[in-house]
């Protein structure tokens, strides 16, 4: 069975307060004590803890939106699966002590299998920065198994927040 490769979703969000609702409600939190957390429809800051992925094209889309927005993102904690796409986002940290856990993207089958299109995870690894790309070659490319990212490499790849 052949799978085509989805293209990257190219569109205005239509429903952007909407979104920065619930982006607000489910993601941010401050940075630390002493900053404030964002106000709904202040996407200024974003705080992503403790993320287990989800469907790429709503991570890509927010991805998107933080991007046009010059929103600060900081990862905590674990971020996996399609989680892990914010790192290519130009106001993006992570936290020392941060996890990043990375697997091929599947399409789920009506039968609920796992399907894999090397042309679908050649696209997904684009999306990351070269050094993050780099890193997943250096370890065979996505695929099923996770590859993780913490400790003195994820400080080595990419910007600790201060």
């Amino acid at each position: 069975m052949s799978h085509t490769a989805p293209k990257p979703p190219i569109f205005e969000m239509v429903a952007l307060g909407a979104l920065t609702l619930l982006a607000a409600l489910t993601l941010c939190k401050p940075c630390h004590a002493s900053e404030l957390p964002p106000k709904i429809g202040d996407t200024s800051l974003v705080w992503v803890e403790d993320n287990g992925g989800g469907i790429v094209d709503d991570f890509v889309a927010l991805r998107n939106l933080w991007e046009r927005d010059h929103t600060k993102v900081v990862i905590a904690g674990e971020c996996s699966s399609a989680c892990t796409l914010y790192t290519a986002l130009p106001t993006m940290c992570v936290k020392e002590d941060a996890t990043l856990n990375f697997h091929a993207p599947f399409i789920l089958l009506a039968d609920h299998t796992q399907a894999y299109d090397d042309n679908y995870t050649a696209w997904f690894t684009r999306q990351y920065p070269k050094a993050i790309q780099e890193w997943i070659a250096d370890r065979g490319g996505l695929t099923h198994e996770w590859l993780t990212l913490k400790g003195s490499q994820l400080k080595r790849l990419l910007r600790i927040c201060d």
